[in-house]
Parts: C-alpha cells; sequence; structure tokens
C-alpha cells in the first residue's frame, strides 16, 4: 500500500535514522506469542531417539504414588519431574510383576541416583502416557534437550516482541517534510567596503565612549520581589516521515451479496467441426430435449426476481427510518426544598395548580425511624403543605397549616382558590388561597432609609414569636372527627361540576340558579369512601354579632361558627365472601369534560420565559349524559376493583346514608400495595395499575379479562412506587421505581420494555406528577423520600404525537385481546380433551403428597418421641440433682439458723437484755415504715393519673373542655343544694 502518514514530534527525523530503537508489539501479541510458547513442548506425540529412554502408562494410583499427578506435579507447560528412585523400589519389591514398572525393573535396580526423570506426554492418543530415564546418560540427553528447547523457545518469543528498526525507504515525501519546516528564505545583505591599504598597518587608537551616547548604555536593576511571568514552551511541531511496513496477503472469500457484472463479448470460430461420434451427438441431443423445460423455468425465474441485488436500500420509505436515533433525556429544571422546614421530611402528596402555570403544592410528613415515639411526633410536629412557585426554590410562597399530617392533596380544577388535603386521622382539611398568593408576590418598594430602618427593626425583634404572617394561611374548614374516617386518607378525587351526588347517593343534573357543584371523593384505609360536599345545608348555630367577616365563594365557610362538616354520602368496600373491608389505597373516577382559556395577556410569538405566571379560566360545556355510577379503587392487597353503587330510593332518616360497593370485576395481579391507578384521557376503557413489582393495563369492554388477569402486564426487578399516564401520547404512561430511576414506555414502539431509563435521584421515588398548561408548562414532577420535589422538562418528542396514534393504540389492544381469547379457548379445548389425563395426573399428585405428609407425620412423631424421651431422662437427671442440692441446702440453712439463735442468745445473755421488751419497742418503727410505703404507692398512682389526663387532653381537648364545663355545673349544683 503506496501510501505514507506523517505525524508530529519533538525528534528529528535524522536522529530517527541513526538511532536504532527497539519497539514493543501491542499486548494481543505477547498473549499470541504466549499462547505459542505455552503450546510448544519437548515431549511429543512421537518416541524419543534416547538410549535408556522408556515410554509406559501409569494409573492414577502409580502417579500418586510416584509423584507425578497429571494437572498437579506436571502440566503442558511442565510435562517433566523428578521421582525419588526410593519410592519405585519400595514400589517394584512390594508389588513385584504386579507392579507397572515390572517390564523396566531390571534397569531400574541398576540406576545408581537418587531421582529419575519422568515426562508426561500430553499430546499422546493414549491418556496417562509417560516417559521414564532408565540410565544416567538418558538422564543428561534429557536435560540437556530441555535447556536446549528452552533457550530456543526464549529467543524466538525474544524476537517476536522486541524487533529492530529498518532502514528508511522513502516514497517521495521529502518535498512535502520541507515545506512544512519553517526556513529563512530572506536573502542576506551583501555589504562592499573600501579601505585604505595603509590604514591596516597603523596602531590602534582608542577613544572615549560616553555612556549617555549610546542607545543601550544604561541598564535597569529591578527589586528582588518583582515576579517575570515566563511562559515556558512546552511543544515543537516538526515534521517527520511515517509509514507503515508494507504487506501483500491474499485471501479467498464469498461475497454475501454477490452483483451481477455484465460484458459484451464475441466468440469466432473459424473451423466448424462437426461431433463425428454418433453416441455423443445423440446423447448431447436427448441432454437438450430433457433440459431445455427446466433451463427456460431457470430463466424466467432470473428474469422476474434478481437473486443478486441488494433490495434493503429500495425497501427504505422515508429518510429517518436510516437514521441513527437521537438520545433522548429528561433535563432537570428546578428542584424545591426548604432546609429549616423539609430536613428528615418526606412529600407525602403533591398537586399541581390547574389554573396558575408554575405553581405546585406539596405536604411534608416525617420520615419515621425505628425508635421513634409517633403519637409525639402526630401531636408536636410540624407538618405543613408548602406552595412553590418558579419564581422562588428555596423559599415556599405560601405554608398551609394543618392540625395532622396530610397525605392527600388535590386543587379543585374548577375554582382556583380551593385545596383539599386528607389527613391520617381520617379529617379533611380545606384551605382557601383567595388572594394570597398574588399579596404575597407583590414587590413592595421601599427607600434606602425605609428598607434600612425596616431592617434594624426586624433584627432586634428577632427573639420574639411571629404572631401572623401573611405567608401563614389557616384552613377555613376541617371536618368533625366523629363522622370522619377512623383511618388514614390516601387518595382525593374531585367529581363532575354538572352533576351532583344527592344525600340518596344519585346523580342529580345541577341547576343554573345554584352555586358550582364542589363535591369531591375520599378513600381511606378503612375501607370507607365519603362524598364531601361544600355546598351541603347543615346545621349552623345562630350567629353572635360579630363583624362582618369576607365572603367566600362555597357555602360551607359563609356561617361563622358551624355545628359539623360531616361526608354527604358514604360508600364501604367489602369482600364479597369474607365480609371483611378491604384497606384502600388509591381511587380513580371518570374525567369529565372541563376546557381552560388563557386570561393573561401573552405575545406567544416571542421567547415566554418559564417562570412567567400564565392565569387560565375554566370554560364549562354541556353535558347531555349523566356519568356512570362506578368507580376503580386499588388496595393494600394488590386488588384493583371496579366497583358500582346504585343509590337509596328514599331517605330512610339517617344522618349519613352508608351504601355498600357491587365489585363488576376483580384483579389482583399485584405482589405488593396498589400505589397508582391512572385513567386514560385518549382511551377511556384503558386503565393503568401500578403495584409492587407489577405493571397492569386493564381494558373495561372486555369483562372477563379483568375478572382474571390483564390485557398487557409486565414484572420488574426493582420495586415501582407510582405511574402516570401521559398527557400528550395515548401509548405512553411513567413509571417511577424506590432505586430513583422512572421509565418511559410507549408499547406502540416496543412492548417489552421501556423506550427510555434515567436515573434522576440517589434516594427512592415515592410519586410522578406530569403537568400540562400553558406553551411553556409542559413539564413533569418527581418527588423523592429525600424531600424534594424535581421539575423536569419533557423532550419535544414526547410531547408531539401523532393523530393516528389513538386508533393504533385501540388497535393494538384489539390484537392483544385477540390473543390471549385464543389462548384461553386454546387452554380450554386441551384442559376439556385431556380431562381424564388430567384427572389422574392429579389424583396421582394428591395420592403422593397424601403419602409424603403421612411419611413427613411419622418422622415428625418419632422425632417427637425421641425428644419427649431425651427432655423425660434430662428432667430426672436435674430433679435427681435438685434433691440433693436441696437437701444440702436444708441442712445448710438449719445450721446457720441454730448458729444465730445461739449466738442471740448468747448475746442477750451477756447483755441481760429481754427479747420481749426489744420487740415491743420495733413496733413503732415497723409502723411508720409501712406508711411510707403507702405513701409511695400513692404517689406513683397519682403520677400515672397525671400522665394519663395530660395526654388525653392534648389528644382530645374538645372533651376536656365538655368535661370541664360539666364539673363546673355539678359544682353549682352542689351550692344551690346547699343553699337550699
Amino acid at each position: 500500500m503506496d501510501k505514507e502518514f506523517k505525524f508530529k514530534s519533538v525528534v528529528t527525523s535524522e536522529q530517527t535514522n541513526s538511532k536504532v530503537k527497539k519497539r514493543k508489539r501491542s499486548e494481543a501479541q505477547i498473549e499470541q506469542w504466549d499462547t505459542i510458547r505455552r503450546q510448544s513442548t519437548t515431549v511429543e506425540d512421537k518416541d524419543i531417539n534416547i538410549e535408556g529412554v522408556v515410554r509406559l502408562t501409569l494409573s492414577v494410583e502409580m502417579q500418586n504414588l510416584l509423584g507425578c499427578v497429571i494437572g498437579q506435579h506436571v502440566s503442558s507447560e511442565m510435562p517433566w519431574t523428578a521421582v525419588k528412585m526410593k519410592q519405585v523400589q519400595e514400589n517394584l519389591i512390594s508389588e513385584n510383576d504386579k507392579s507397572e514398572l515390572f517390564a523396566i525393573k531390571e534397569s531400574l535396580m541398576k540406576f545408581s541416583g537418587t531421582e529419575i526423570l519422568v515426562g508426561y506426554i500430553f499430546c499422546a492418543e493414549k491418556p496417562n502416557q509417560f516417559y521414564i530415564c532408565t540410565t544416567e546418560d538418558a538422564r543428561k540427553s534429557v536435560v540437556q534437550m530441555i535447556v536446549r528447547n528452552r533457550a530456543e523457545r526464549e529467543r524466538r518469543v525474544h524476537n517476536c516482541i522486541y524487533r529492530s528498526s529498518r532502514e528508511w525507504i522513502s516514497l517521495g515525501s521529502e518535498k512535502e517534510i520541507e515545506d512544512s519546516q519553517p526556513k529563512h528564505a530572506r536573502p542576506l545583505f551583501e555589504i562592499q567596503t573600501w579601505i585604505a591599504v595603509d590604514r591596516l598597518k597603523q596602531p590602534v587608537a582608542f577613544q572615549d565612549r560616553d555612556v549617555d551616547d549610546m542607545r543601550d548604555g544604561y541598564v535597569n536593576f529591578d527589586s528582588l520581589h518583582h515576579k517575570y511571568v515566563t511562559v515556558m514552551r512546552k511543544r515543537t511541531d516538526v515534521a517527520i516521515q511515517a509509514v507503515p511496513e508494507e504487506e501483500f496477503s491474499i485471501a479467498q472469500t464469498v461475497l454475501s451479496l454477490p452483483t451481477n457484472m455484465w460484458t459484451q463479448y464475441e466468440f469466432h470460430v473459424e473451423i466448424q467441426k462437426c461431433i463425428e461420434d454418433e453416441d455423443l451427438n445423440r446423447s448431447m441431443k436427448q441432454f437438450l430435449h430433457e433440459k431445455s423445460p427446466q433451463m427456460a423455468d431457470v430463466v424466467r425465474y432470473n428474469s422476474v426476481f434478481d437473486l443478486h441485488r441488494d433490495d434493503y436500500p429500495n425497501l427504505v420509505t422515508a429518510e429517518e427510518d436510516v437514521q441513527a436515533p437521537k438520545k433522548i433525556m429528561y433535563t432537570e429544571y428546578q428542584s424545591f426544598m426548604d432546609v429549616k422546614i423539609c430536613r428528615g421530611k418526606v412529600i407525602s402528596a403533591a398537586a399541581w395548580h390547574p389554573m396558575w402555570t408554575g405553581v405546585v403544592a406539596c405536604s411534608y410528613i416525617d420520615n419515621h425511624q425505628e425508635n421513634d415515639d409517633v403519637s409525639l411526633q402526630d401531636v408536636f410536629s410540624m407538618n405543613p403543605v408548602l406552595i412553590w412557585s418558579f419564581m422562588d426554590t428555596l423559599n415556599p410562597r405560601l405554608v398551609l397549616g394543618s392540625p395532622r399530617k396530610v397525605h392527600a392533596l388535590q386543587f379543585c380544577p374548577y375554582n382556583e382558590n380551593l385545596l383539599v388535603g386528607g389527613c391520617n386521622n381520617g379529617q379533611v382539611v380545606v384551605w382557601d388561597l383567595c388572594d394570597r398568593l398574588k399579596k404575597v408576590e407583590e414587590e413592595v418598594s421601599l427607600s434606602s432609609t425605609k428598607l434600612k430602618y425596616h431592617l434594624a427593626l426586624r433584627d432586634l425583634m428577632g427573639w420574639m414569636r411571629p404572631t401572623a404572617s401573611d405567608r401563614f394561611v389557616s384552613p377555613v374548614l376541617i371536618s368533625s372527627l366523629q363522622f370522619s374516617p377512623i383511618s388514614c386518607i390516601k387518595d382525593i378525587k374531585w367529581l363532575s361540576p354538572y352533576y351532583e351526588i344527592s344525600h340518596l347517593g344519585r346523580y342529580e343534573e345541577h341547576k343554573p340558579n345554584q352555586p358550582t357543584v364542589l363535591q369531591f371523593l375520599t378513600c381511606s384505609e378503612d375501607g370507607s369512601i365519603c362524598v364531601w360536599d361544600l355546598n351541603a345545608q347543615w346545621n349552623r348555630k345562630p350567629p353572635e354579632n360579630k363583624p362582618k367577616k369576607r365572603h367566600y365563594k362555597f357555602i360551607a365557610c359563609e356561617s361563622d361558627v358551624l355545628a359539623i362538616f360531616k361526608p354527604h354520602y358514604k360508600f364501604v368496600a367489602e369482600i364479597p365472601v369474607s365480609k371483611r373491608r378491604m384497606s384502600l389505597s388509591v381511587i380513580a373516577v371518570e374525567a369529565f369534560p372541563l376546557r381552560y382559556m388563557l386570561q393573561t395577556e401573552t405575545d406567544f410569538a416571542g421567547k415566554l420565559s418559564m417562570t412567567e405566571r400564565l392565569y387560565y379560566k375554566p370554560e364549562f360545556q354541556k353535558v347531555k349524559w349523566y356519568p356512570e355510577m362506578k368507580m376503580y379503587v386499588g388496595s393494600m392487597e394488590g386488588q384493583v376493583v371496579q366497583a358500582a353503587w346504585e343509590g337509596y330510593e328514599f331517605n330512610s332518616g339517617e344522618n349519613i346514608h352508608v351504601e355498600a360497593l357491587k365489585f363488576k370485576s376483580w384483579g389482583d395481579e399485584h405482589d405488593g400495595p396498589v400505589s397508582a391507578i391512572s385513567l386514560s384521557l385518549f382511551n377511556k376503557d384503558l386503565i393503568l395499575s401500578v403495584g409492587g413489582y407489577i405493571i397492569a393495563v386493564w381494558r373495561e369492554s372486555i369483562k372477563y379479562l379483568l375478572q382474571d388477569e390483564p390485557v398487557l402486564w409486565r414484572r420488574s426487578c426493582v420495586m415501582l412506587t407510582s405511574g402516570a399516564w401521559s398527557l400528550f401520547c395515548p401509548s405512553m404512561f411513567f413509571i417511577a421505581r424506590v432505586d430513583g430511576v422512572f421509565e418511559v414506555w410507549n408499547f406502540l414502539v416496543r412492548s417489552d420494555k421501556p423506550i427510555l431509563v434515567q436515573s434522576i435521584s440517589g434516594s427512592a421515588l415515592t410519586g410522578i406528577y406530569p403537568s400540562r398548561l400553558g406553551p411553556m408548562q409542559n413539564v413533569i414532577g418527581f418527588t423523592d423520600i429525600g424531600g424534594n420535589f424535581r421539575v423536569f422538562l419533557m423532550p419535544q418528542e414526547h410531547v408531539i404525537s401523532d393523530p393516528r396514534n389513538k386508533e393504533a393504540v385501540d388497535k393494538f389492544f384489539d390484537r392483544e385481546t385477540e390473543h390471549r381469547k385464543f389462548a384461553r379457548e386454546r387452554q380450554d379445548r386441551w384442559m376439556a380433551k385431556n380431562a381424564d389425563a388430567l384427572q389422574a395426573k392429579k389424583e396421582a399428585a394428591q395420592t403422593e403428597m397424601k403419602k409424603r405428609e403421612a411419611e413427613k407425620r411419622a418422622k415428625e412423631r418419632l422425632e417427637k418421641e425421641k425428644r419427649r424421651q431425651e427432655e423425660e431422662e434430662l428432667q430426672r437427671r436435674k430433679e435427681k440433682e435438685s434433691k440433693d442440692y436441696r437437701k444440702e441446702e436444708n441442712v445448710r440453712k438449719h445450721f446457720e439458723s441454730e448458729q444465730e439463735k445461739y449466738l442471740i442468745g448468747v448475746l442477750l445473755e451477756k447483755k441481760k437484755l429481754d427479747e420481749s421488751a426489744l420487740l415491743n419497742k420495733k413496733v413503732p418503727i415497723d409502723q411508720f415504715k409501712e406508711e411510707e410505703r403507702q405513701k409511695r404507692l400513692k404517689q406513683g398512682k397519682m403520677k400515672q393519673k397525671n400522665k394519663l389526663a395530660e395526654r388525653v387532653s392534648t389528644l382530645f381537648p374538645e372533651m376536656v373542655k365538655v368535661s370541664y364545663k360539666s364539673h363546673k355545673m355539678e359544682k353549682v349544683c352542689f351550692c344551690d343544694i346547699d343553699l337550699l
């Protein structure tokens, strides 16, 4: 290959040609030559022509005896080893003619050395073949051969690794190298001077040279502290000649896709000879007659199909089909975290504002540890709900107060000021954000003097506890603990504004003269689903003469004092067989049509900012059909249920009507609590459920599939925490995992695995919250266990969707449904056809199981009897030892009591004291001790009672107030009786 390569280096070409340097090959070549060296050996599969070397077959026992075991003492790399002569002679003497070395016994007995050489023939056709040196001369010859072969191998390996550079063979690139090197091309100045010859021999006359007359007469000496910046030259570019060594090789290859090359040629025959042989002529004509139809078929086939053409370029219809796919990633935009408030807490729920862009609400709860007191944390810890904005990622805009931990949040989709939360004790909390966010975000312009005094006063009042703040919002409505669910509320869903559920549990059309319907559903762990109505007419106490407060947009808060805030209607989810309440985790209802109109005047032609706030207003539509009385619920045990209700026809007089849900379909595919149920916005009969390690997509139109199994389900290797359908693409949904990774699935692209897997957090993700509002707010939010709310920008490929995707999704699930239906029918037919064989197999399995159980019970019975006997034997030993010990202990105690009585008697006799008089003096002391003990017991009981009363007053302050009032009334009554 006549081609040269140019490299830049510091070394010049003359130095390269003058010095001979050795170069190393690559590690792959070294390993290749090491393999060649290991494959070569001195022991070949042919007999060594050395006198005294004998070839024998040694068994494994003989190898262990002599110490030449294959793979342990000898191998293909080291085939020779030394064997002690003493072991060989002992074997020959003990075994005699039965020994495997008996054929060379005479030679070995005459051997005078202490060790003999034994060589393993690893490439022999038969196994366990060895060479044995029976004489001293043979041993020396073999040693010389081993040394010689080893030196030859080392020389070959050295020559393969280290090579000397050869003389440079030029191919005419010197001119390019010279042109690339800098040269002094400017011609030198030629100066001619004339001088008289007589002046050359005259003596030199020196003159004074004044410093001022010279241009460089003065030199500046800088101080020692002055530092000069020196730029070091670290690289010099020099062009050299370099070209690899030419190699010529020929290889025969077969093209996988051969190409036909057409050539035109002319065959000239000057003399045409006839076939003289008649037999040959006859056979030729017969061959042509028989094979002409087959040849015609081949020619016709080749004219239609070209087998030697590459048809793949012609199959491409779109240019993007042949392009490499782009790497799609979700880019993080912001992360919300308040170190003071959110430290050590977890986000339990989050909700995007439906009409204000860039606003999200997050509820925080404590991350419980093993040794934490849960009751104290529930009462005294701060578990706020924070309102975040894209304008500030470190400081929340509003802090919403709550009496207990909030586990569910949901903004009202058609009222921008209402936010509803569900607490862990079953209570429902409602906040009104009317003008609070706008008031906080208003910029107050202060002069420099006012700002200075404002900051000074704030610093001086830092020790005071703030009593009022524009950022803190208290709840305007809290449900009654008496009528609320008794367990934690896990999910909240708002109902349609066009129809309302009456107190009898049936849908009624909303009347135009009535306020907007404000109803929502809550599900709790106790199996209850409550319908709450903020416009319900409850019994209220008569209002007092107080200053009029601002008017709320829902009837529930118009009165100053409310009697109760209780559920409007109640459902109960009970398992049909056991009548046990199902512990619910999520709930989903059918979406209602609602559009939002932009109210903010914005120029969409210009570039919008993510922090720019856009305000929308809901646009209600006329709906002519009643919504179906059904819902979808998920349980903590992994069930996905489609439930329905009927309602009551008449009022039974109860405060809250309770109805048991009817399960229309049932599925228990999940191996853990169902953490998410999402309904598709494009295909209303598709339901996504996530729980445990399983993702499932259900289809409502195929009822028998919902009862047994989903249409599409996949198992993950990591625990899943949440999931949601895409708001843009009908075939796409998102999944969150416990290892901080989220997945993007699109079953129109591929249904076996996700199309995107991206790690976004080092801790577990707890929720996914997609958002779709405005041209710049197409983001998705993720919550993790560390208390962070991360906002990611969605790529443009996942936002734009083809309108034909909806039909493609329907066709995809129709095809999956047909496949599952066909598989089910085929399985049913096979089971019906082989019913007898299956029954026999089942009976055989049951018989085998009974047999194993009987054997197991017999074995357990024997082990139990044996264990009982051992325990009885051990008990007898212990009783015997205890009897001996008790006997010794009784003797010792009796001796000590006698000694004590004797010593007391001696002491009383010497002191001349009376025992009865001493006992009478001890009685007051014993009485005082007993009184002290009774006093301590009474104080302990009082402390326990006070602690219990303190805890009750902390948890239930209303009960304490009622008891205090009743106690006060009793005192008044007693006073009246005394007066009478």
